[in-house]
This record gives C-alpha cells, sequence and structure tokens, in this order.
C-alpha cells in the first residue's frame, strides 16, 4: 500500500510540473472546437463527464458511496479505492454512451490529480493514463478545486474574469480571487478543519445515523444535519455558540472553536437529561 501512495504522490508532483510548463495548455489552445472525458477519484465518489469546448455537456455519470461512508461511519480510503477500481470503467462507459460519440472522436483526457486521497486519486490517474495511451491522445492533469472555481463559468455564461470565490465542502473552506485560467489569489482559508469535517463529527457524536427517520437513511452527517433543521424548525437562538475569529481582520477561517463548543453543549445536554 505504500508503494501505492508513493506512486500516486510521485505522479501528483510530475503532473504539477507539466501544468506550471503548461504542456497540455499549448494543445488545448490550437483547437477551435475539441471533446474532452473528465474522469474524477478524489474521493469516495466515481464520475465522468464529456464535454466540448464550448462548454455543452454531452454525458456525465456519477456512482456515488454515500450509503456506504454512512454505514462504515465515514470515508474508508481503502474502501472506497476498491470501489473506484469496480465502477470507473462503468461510469466511463456510461458517461461516453450517453454522449452519442465514440472514444477515437475524444481529443483530451483530463483526471483529477489532486487534492484528495491518493489510493482513490491512484484509480482515476492509472485508467485515464491508460486509456490516453491506447487512443494517442493528451492527458490533462486537474486541481479539482481550480475547476470548482471554474464550475461558475458554466452556471452564469455572463461572468467574466476577475470575480470572488468561496469554495465550501468536507476537506476544504478556501475564499478567492479568480482572475484567470490558472490565475488564483488566495484570500484566506482554513486554519484548522473544514466546515463539513465538524459537521460529520458533531453528527456522529450526534448518533444520527441511528435515528430510525425515513429521510436520514444513507445520509451523510452533514446533510443530515440540514434535513432535521429544515423539518423540525428548532430556534437557532436557543443556545450560545462562539463566533469564529470575530476579532481577526484577516480572510482566514476557523472550525475547531465550534466542533468544541458543540461536543460540550451535547456532553451538558447528555448529562442533564441522565440526571431527572
Amino acid at each position: 500500500m505504500q508503494s501505492e501512495i508513493r506512486f500516486a504522490l510521485k505522479f501528483i508532483h510530475n503532473c504539477k510540473k507539466a501544468t506550471e510548463k503548461r504542456l497540455w495548455h499549448h494543445y488545448f489552445c490550437q483547437r477551435n472546437f475539441a471533446s474532452v472525458l473528465g474522469i474524477e477519484t478524489s474521493c469516495d465518489d466515481t464520475g465522468a463527464a464529456v464535454i466540448e469546448t464550448s462548454g455543452k455537456l454531452l454525458g456525465d455519470c456519477l456512482s456515488s458511496q454515500a450509503r456506504i461512508s454512512v454505514m462504515l461511519g465515514g470515508v474508508v480510503p481503502s474502501v472506497a479505492a476498491e470501489l473506484h477500481k469496480e465502477n470507473i470503467e462503468s461510469v466511463v462507459n456510461t458517461a461516453m454512451a450517453k454522449s452519442n460519440i465514440g472514444f477515437r472522436d475524444l481529443n483530451f483526457v483530463a483526471v483529477t490529480v489532486k487534492p484528495g486521497m491518493p489510493l482513490s486519486l491512484k484509480i482515476g490517474v492509472s485508467f485515464a493514463k491508460s486509456l490516453a495511451s491506447r487512443l494517442k491522445i493528451p492527458i490533462i492533469p486537474i486541481d479539482h478545486m481550480e475547476a470548482h472555481a471554474l464550475t461558475a463559468l458554466f452556471t452564469d455564461p455572463q461572468l467574466k474574469f476577475p470575480y470572488i470565490i468561496l469554495l465550501i465542502s468536507g476537506g476544504h473552506s478556501i475564499l478567492g480571487i479568480v482572475q484567470g485560467l490558472e490565475d488564483y489569489v488566495l484570500l484566506g482559508t482554513a486554519l484548522d478543519a473544514s466546515p463539513g469535517d465538524i459537521l460529520d463529527k458533531i453528527s456522529r457524536r450526534l448518533k444520527l445515523n441511528r435515528l430510525s427517520d425515513e429521510c436520514l437513511k444513507g445520509v451523510a452527517g452533514g446533510k443530515a444535519i440540514e434535513i432535521i433543521a429544515k423539518t423540525y424548525n428548532g430556534d437557532h437562538q436557543r443556545f450560545n455558540l462562539p463566533l469564529p475569529r470575530s476579532q481577526s481582520k484577516d480572510c482566514d477561517f476557523s472550525f475547531s472553536g465550534i466542533h468544541v463548543a458543540a461536543e460540550q453543549l451535547i456532553n451538558k445536554l447528555e448529562s442533564e437529561n441522565h440526571g431527572t
């Protein structure tokens, strides 16, 4: 397993160097039209999509591991990688079938190389390398956080550079300015834990996955908290939780204080209920 991790990290490093030299960018910009197959395996979902350089989505497919991750109490890297290995070929084939074009019509294969879990990334990278080699087309290494930042251009065709982005996920919290392709200014980031990670931990502490509510079955921790909050319409001012970095004058985030306060509050309420 250590050798697999070293392989993934080495490949990611090499891809980063290639990206910095913009080797693929040269080929990409020489074409007025191209079809690109994108492959994503950075965490616990296996995804593939075929798009045109115009931004038109031709076909996509996603295989989610959410239910299994909930059953296991979180994402287990070795399990996630094994499921990627089982699903990636069928996911790519389904996306291609929906696109109504053949593999020989592809001009590029793009694949997530960072950030993410090394074992999961390795599955997608290995598959993409093999496919690109077989088709004799260039492979494009993708930083999926940069991809998130550029997605706004697809959802809002009127959007122009520069624009501000706020990326919040299970593993990241980033505030920045997108000035152009591969041109970003980082304004702030999470100093400790990400909001998604904190919500998952609080959900596990509350044992929400053990509730019999049908709407919570197979739902990740953060989503479970959201569903309960919307369903029961509780008093959001009932408990006083700390306001993170309220005295700071920068753009960084901190969520560990909320996590500690929530844990203490849960312990206190449990103690009070057991004592009555």
